[in-house]
Parts: C-alpha cells; sequence; structure tokens
C-alpha cells in the first residue's frame, strides 16, 4: 500500500504531466492570440483578403463544401484546400501510396473546380508548415493523427485556427469530442446547434482553454436544405460503420454491428432485389474486416455483391443520395443525424455490448427510429418499412427534426458572419 509521501509524488507527476500535455499548449496558444488577430485585421483594413486554408487528409470526410463556396463569393476570404493524410497513415505508406492518394484527392477536388495545394510533401513524407502554406485561417477536419506542424498551438503563431468535425458527434462522455488538448487549444469549435454548444462547454475545463465553442450548425447539413430530387421509391441505403466488438478491432465505441448482421443484410437484400440496394460502408470497414479475419477474397467478394444488387458508395458525395432513397439502416453515428434531414426513416442497428449512450440531444431523435437489436427485430422492421412500407413515427420525426433545426440553417454563412465579426468586419 501507497504511504502519503508516494501519494503525494504520484499526485505532483499527475499534475506535471497535466501541465506539460494540456496546459502549456493552451497557454501558448492564448498568448500568440492577440498578435494574430492583431495582424489579420491590419491585413483586411488594407483591403487584402485573408487565405483560408482547409486541411483534407481523406476525401470522404470533405463536408465543408458550402462554407468554402460562400468564403468563394466574399470579399474577405480566399479559400483554398490544402491535402495531406493523418500522421500515422502518412509514416506507413510508401511514396508512390502517398502519391496516388493525392492523385485521388486532385481528380475529386477537380470535378469541383477546385486546384488544392499539398500540405504534405508525398514524395518525402515531409509536412508543410501554416506558415508555408500562407494561411491566415486553418480550418481542421478532425483532432487525432496531427503531425506536430499542424498542432494548433503550433498554427497559433501565424494564424487562427478552427475546427468543423467531418461527422456530428452523438454518443459518449464528449472525452474524445470535447475534451482533447486539441479542443481546448483551437481558437474557435463550431458546433451543430446552441443545445450541442452548451453541453460541450459544460464537458471542457473553463480554466483551461482558449477555444470558443460556437453553436451555429454544420455546413454539411446545408446540402439538405436544397429542394429534393424526385425520390426513388425503391433505394435503400446499408451503411455500416466499422466499430465492431470483435478481437483484432479494440475501439472506444463499439457501436458497430457489422459483426451481427453484415451477412444477414445481404442475404435479405438478395431475397429482395424489387429494391435498389446501395451499400455505404465506412471507408475504414474493408481494413478493419481484413484485421478481424476476413480474406481479401472474401471481402472482396462481399463489397462485389452488393454492386451487383445497386451500387457501392463510398465517396463523400451521398447527400443527394440520401435524399433520393426511402430507407437507411446503419449504425453509423454521424448518419444517424444527417440522414434525419432527408425526412425519410432510419433503421438503427442497435450493439447490445456498446456502452456509449446517445447526449440528450442525440436521443431526442434517435428513439422516432426504428430499431434492431437482434437479426429477429432486424427483419421485423424490414418488414414495416420496406414490405409493408409504413412509417408509423413520420409525423413526430419531422417535427423533432424541425424544432433542432437540423434543416434550412444556412450554416455556411453564419460560419463565416461570425468570423467576420471577429476580425472586426
Amino acid at each position: 500500500m501507497a504511504n502519503p509521501f508516494q501519494k503525494l509524488i504520484a499526485l505532483l507527476g499527475h499534475w506535471r504531466w497535466v501541465i506539460n500535455y494540456e496546459y502549456r499548449p493552451v497557454r501558448k496558444a492564448a498568448k500568440l492570440l492577440p498578435n494574430t488577430l492583431a495582424r489579420l485585421k491590419a491585413k483586411l483594413s488594407q483591403g487584402e483578403k485573408l487565405k483560408v486554408v482547409f486541411l483534407v487528409g481523406e476525401v470522404s470526410k470533405w463536408k465543408v463544401q458550402t462554407l468554402y463556396d460562400w468564403m468563394l463569393a466574399s470579399s474577405l476570404f480566399e479559400p483554398c484546400v490544402a491535402l495531406t493524410l493523418p500522421d500515422d497513415r502518412a509514416k506507413t505508406m510508401t511514396p508512390d501510396e502517398r502519391l496516388e492518394h493525392f492523385a485521388k484527392g486532385r481528380d475529386f477536388f477537380a470535378k469541383r473546380n477546385i486546384k488544392p495545394q499539398e500540405a504534405l510533401n508525398p514524395k518525402t513524407g515531409n509536412y508543410a508548415t501554416a506558415k508555408e502554406l500562407g494561411a491566415d485561417i486553418l480550418f481542421y477536419y478532425q483532432p487525432w493523427s496531427l503531425p506536430p506542424e499542424h498542432w494548433p498551438e503550433v498554427v497559433a503563431e501565424t494564424a487562427l485556427t478552427c475546427y468543423v468535425p467531418y461527422y456530428v458527434p452523438n454518443y459518449g462522455d464528449l472525452s474524445m469530442d470535447a475534451q482533447q488538448p486539441f479542443h481546448r487549444t483551437v481558437w474557435a469549435y463550431f458546433i451543430l446547434n446552441e443545445e450541442w454548444a452548451e453541453l460541450f462547454r459544460k464537458a471542457v475545463k473553463s480554466w483551461m482553454t482558449t477555444s470558443q465553442i460556437v453553436g451555429l450548425g454544420h455546413p454539411m447539413l446545408d446540402v439538405f436544405n436544397t429542394p429534393a430530387p424526385e425520390t426513388n421509391l425503391q433505394m435503400v441505403i446499408y451503411a455500416p460503420h466499422w466499430s465492431i466488438d470483435v478481437p483484432g478491432n479494440e475501439n472506444s465505441e463499439n457501436y458497430g454491428t457489422f459483426h451481427l448482421n453484415g451477412r444477414e443484410m445481404l442475404a435479405y437484400a438478395q431475397q429482395h432485389k424489387e429494391f435498389h440496394w446501395i451499400f455505404k460502408p465506412h471507408p475504414d470497414l474493408r481494413k478493419i474486416l481484413a484485421k478481424t479475419g476476413w480474406t481479401e477474397q472474401e471481402v472482396e467478394a462481399y463489397y462485389n455483391a452488393w454492386k451487383e444488387l445497386g451500387g457501392l458508395c463510398e465517396t463523400g458525395d451521398y447527400p443527394t443520395l440520401f435524399m433520393q432513397s426511402r430507407l437507411m439502416i446503419t449504425d453509423c453515428g454521424s448518419f444517424l443525424t444527417e440522414y434525419a434531414c432527408t425526412g425519410h426513416p432510419i433503421l438503427h442497428l442497435i450493439c447490445p455490448t456498446c456502452k456509449k449512450i446517445p447526449f440528450p440531444q442525440s436521443k431526442q431523435l434517435f428513439d422516432l427510429y426504428y430499431q434492431a437489436h437482434d437479426v429477429q427485430e432486424l427483419h421485423e422492421q424490414l418488414d414495416l418499412l420496406l414490405v409493408r412500407g409504413e412509417d408509423p413515427r413520420r409525423e413526430q420525426r419531422l417535427a423533432t427534426v424541425e424544432k433542432m433545426r437540423l434543416r434550412d440553417n444556412n450554416a455556411a454563412a453564419k460560419i463565416g458572419e461570425w468570423l467576420r465579426t471577429q476580425l472586426g468586419k
């Protein structure tokens, strides 16, 4: 049993860790902020535009097109995409693999008339600093796997740092979504709405943050504001997450259910070819299956089977697909909010071993979805929603979406105007 002296040493060690790991980055960023703000305000006063750099490590996570477009039309900002890679992936890839990744990124953005920069040299694996990118404002899409060159407290030397997550957080104790050093160090963190923002503010240690948590909406939901194209009454989307609770895939979420119903979903789809099936897996599902016992041939055969049924979507270009479909079957956290904006029903696949609980705001929606905890419930709900074509919770669900202001919010314009005000314009 530890004596009082050992307990004191352990306590001092803990606080040394807190100061080095959590407090110093925040303090550094806070000290740099006034000078950075003053420089950018002076630049604007001289009639110059501010260069806004959006880091993009995976094109499937590009969710801020409407914000980019708003800034492109603005007289104050010059938006730019900077292709990068998560640091852990960049270190394990060969130069040729990095070059291939960047080629796909350039092709993706070429279709949007965007010519991206490179925040990473694919040949050498070296990252460009925010100063080398010319960034006045830098936007992150995720807080993990950042190289030291892109840490918020480092970028703060020359630019303001903003965070719009590529997903909508819905679950947990916020340890991954509001309590990392990144969340306390970034200058502005944009959240779905004010209710969500207040929840996140309570989770952050107020004495140890320089971040402003701003509940203005998410740009990725702006795409649902446009009139919906004609719905294909036969289109059904199956969108499984990667966080399956099996050996070889240790993770903190465990709300994935593919190990329980992935093969069953394919069998059901093959038995009901009267529907047009779209397979929309999480981008990481392929590699997780390979790590958890599936052979490469089995993975390819499974994915190809869905292609034969209707289609495979592995990109971030899915809003139109969502609006044209009649039902989504998913356990993906972010889709549970995004798809609600279509007005169509959701069949929520529940993993019995998942210990994460939804935020109170998210639960308002989740309670109005159709749930399947096992294969029997899966078949019962599919028969209700597809075979019989019933949706008894529709009106209550639509009213909740309206109450939560998920649609018709124009988050891009609100974020842009907020930045403009912060910069004194």
